[in-house]
């Protein structure tokens, strides 16, 4: 193994990336991803890195639900 600028050997850090489905049940998309992490840390990861929104619903997967906003355009005229 070669050495870095100050003559040590490089030092890593075990890590995994996770890329999971979301379940419709946040908190079944928790159990979930608690699961995995277990898994990975038995295996030696010490860090796991997931989606952005890995474990919960985000807009385009779900219909938003109707509001009282509405969306003015205003025109310079």
């Amino acid at each position: 193994m070669g050495k870095n600028r100050k003559g040590r050997k490089p030092s890593y850090t075990p890590s995994a990336l996770a890329q999971t489905s979301v379940i419709e049940e946040s908190a079944a998309s928790r159990e979930k991803g608690l699961a995995l992490v277990k898994q990975v840390a038995q295996e030696g990861a010490q860090i796991v890195c997931f989606t952005k929104l890995a474990l919960l619903p985000f807009f385009p997967q779900h219909r938003a639900a109707k509001t009282n906003c509405s969306l003015s355009i205003a025109s310079s005229t």
